[in-house]
This record gives structure tokens, sequence and C-alpha cells, in this order.
């Protein structure tokens, strides 16, 4: 019995250290901050082949002012090869194009509105890219502060795309849905 007691005292400090790291390890995995999504290619046009990717970026940070904020995981949509956007071009700005959500596209009047420079389409060759979604991460970063933002680059509407590959050119429609909680971008065609 004894020799038991002497086992038991020697173990408790062991059990203690044990138990503290066990806690430790459990709090430290309640912190662990998943990184972006994984990318995810969308066919807006219907052809088969993808026109859009759903995307991320980590954008590091040096602050010394922040040293416990490292950067940004940035969620966004960039245009693929070949995929261009349709914009408006006028004198004083240029923006997206946007058409009415139950809208039918008319080809015709895009066209005209071509001929006479108010439109025109971006380079198929150079991605278009929009974030709309950014999450800071760094262990300064606090459960309040975790989440995902809106980037201040909001896009109303329907935008327009032209599609073009060996299988022909096709233009679609497409708008942005940030669904709750964040952390996604959905693609509505």
């Amino acid at each position: 019995m004894a020799r038991f007691s002497a086992i038991r005292s020697r173990s408790a400090p062991l059990v203690v250290t044990l138990l503290l790291t066990i806690q430790y390890v459990h709090a430290q995995a309640d912190r662990i901050i998943p990184g972006p999504p994984a990318d995810e290619y969308v066919d807006v046009t219907g052809d088969g082949i993808a026109d859009l990717l759903i995307t991320s970026r980590t954008v590091h940070v040096s602050d010394p002012q922040q040293p416990g904020y490292l950067g940004m995981y940035k969620l966004g949509v960039r245009t693929l090869s070949g995929t261009s956007m349709l914009l408006w071009s006028t004198p004083s700005n240029q923006r997206w194009y946007t058409v009415e959500d139950s809208t039918r596209l008319d080809t015709g009047l895009l066209a005209k509105r071509i001929h006479f420079k108010q439109l025109s389409w971006t380079g198929p060759d150079q991605p278009t890219e929009f974030w709309l979604l950014e999450r800071p991460f760094g262990p300064a970063i606090t459960k309040e502060q975790d989440g995902w933002y809106g980037t201040g680059e909001h896009y109303e509407g329907t935008l327009v795309l032209r599609s073009a590959n060996e299988r022909g050119t096709s233009i679609a429609a497409f708008a942005f849905e940030l669904p709750y909680p964040y952390g996604r971008v959905v693609i509505r065609t």
C-alpha cells in the first residue's frame, strides 16, 4: 500500500501537467482560423468551358503598429482567358454595364451601343478581378474581429460577359451573391 502511495504522489504532477497541456491545446484549437476555401470554376455561358474562377489570395502585411496582425485573406472572382466584361464607356467615367434581372439580353442593342462606343469589352486575355470579401488573420485577431467582411467593392445588378473559345462566342449575364454566413461567393446566372 505504501508503494502505491509513492507512485500516486509522484504521478500527481505528471497528471496535472498533462491536464493543463490538454486544456491549452483545446483552447488553441478553438482559435485555429481556417484559410480561404478552395478555388471553384464556374461556367456562366453553358458551353461546358469555365468562364470565371472563384479564388482567393493571401495579402501579408507587416505593420509594427499591429504586431499580431499578419494580413488578410481575400476572396473574389477572376475572369479566365477568353472572357471579357462589358463596360459603359462615357467621356466622364467607365463602369460595369448591368442589366435588370428580368431583362433579356438584347444583342442587337448591345451591338449598336458598341458600334457607337457607348459600350466596350475588357481585354479577353487580361483577367478582370472582383475582390469581394476579406478576413484578417494573425495571432492578435480576436474572436470578435475574426470573420469575413466586405471589401467595399460591391457590384449591384447583373453583369454581362463574353466568352470566346474553340466552340464559338457566347454572351451571358451573371450576378454575385454573398450568402450568410460570409466566406462564400456564389455566381447566379
